[in-house]
């Protein structure tokens, strides 16, 4: 399965910010998604802070709630 996002989380989120959302949604933790991002554990760190600022959350529960309860992101086959 792929994660899509609306276009309204694109206002909401900056692209690396969504990224990384969707590899949390997909089960990721932060050093397997800063290996598919090919960015450091810091790095995701500091998307991490900014996202939750941004989502109103301070969890990765939250956070993944979140994208599915207001549709952000959404189940998409291929």
């Amino acid at each position: 399965m792929e994660l899509i996002a609306p276009a309204r989380a694109s206002r909401r989120l900056s692209p690396r910010q969504r990224r990384l959302l969707e590899l949390l949604c997909d089960g990721h933790q932060y050093k397997t998604a800063a290996s598919a991002m090919g960015v450091t554990v810091n790095t995701v760190g500091f998307h991490v802070r900014r996202m939750y600022t941004r989502l109103g959350v301070h969890s990765k529960t939250e956070a993944v709630a979140k994208a599915f309860r207001e549709d952000l992101l959404r189940w998409h086959t291929t």
